[in-house]
């Protein structure tokens, strides 16, 4: 799951951040868009935890998706 920040981390980059929008679409209405870093331990910590198969919060069980909510 790690692959490309693995890639950034054997290169020295030490902050990594992910990022994402939310809307109706880029161009057709308000758009929300959000950046997140994370430490790498964590990362690490958790590529065999929470995040195991997330893959598009969309296609979440609303269970699932309360269970991210709450990590």
């Amino acid at each position: 799951m790690l692959l490309h920040e693995q890639t950034a981390w054997s290169q020295a980059y030490l902050t990594l951040a992910g990022v994402d929008e939310a809307g109706r679409g880029p161009l057709a209405g308000p758009v929300v868009a959000a950046a997140v870093a994370m430490p790498r331990e964590f990362l690490e910590a958790e590529e065999a935890g929470i995040f195991v198969g997330l893959t598009d919060s969309k296609q979440l069980s609303a269970t699932r998706r309360e269970a991210f909510l709450h990590c």
